[in-house]
């Protein structure tokens, strides 16, 4: 029997159908938000002045103080190999996109 997840963005806002997911840090907190476009539009808005006050680092944000994988609630093996099985292209390193992380937990909820 052949499995097909399908994964819908749901905006973080207002629950209408997302179409982006924005990452974005603050103080080393490093966040992550489906949201629409228009919703897009709305953050970006809403920052612009501040970008346009701020000094562009190129460095990248610094995360909290903890180990690689740590708090990792998923195998990202095995997330690998699962999208693979579902014909999702991943790269064998780097980060794995939060929506493929999304729909293996959907489908190997314990």
């Amino acid at each position: 029997m052949a499995t097909r997840t399908i994964v819908e963005l749901i905006d973080d806002l207002d629950g209408s159908k997302a179409e982006v997911t924005l990452h974005f840090a603050v103080e080393g907190v490093e966040y992550e938000i489906d949201l629409a476009k228009t919703n897009e539009t709305v953050f970006y808005d809403a920052l612009r002045p501040f970008f346009a006050a701020a000094r562009r680092t190129n460095k990248p944000a610094p995360s909290p103080k903890r180990s690689r994988g740590a708090n990792r609630d998923y195998d990202p093996v095995k997330v690998r190999e699962w999208a693979k099985t579902q014909g999702i292209e991943l790269g064998e390193r780097g980060r794995i996109p939060g929506n493929v992380i999304q729909a293996y937990q959907v489908g190997h909820a314990s």
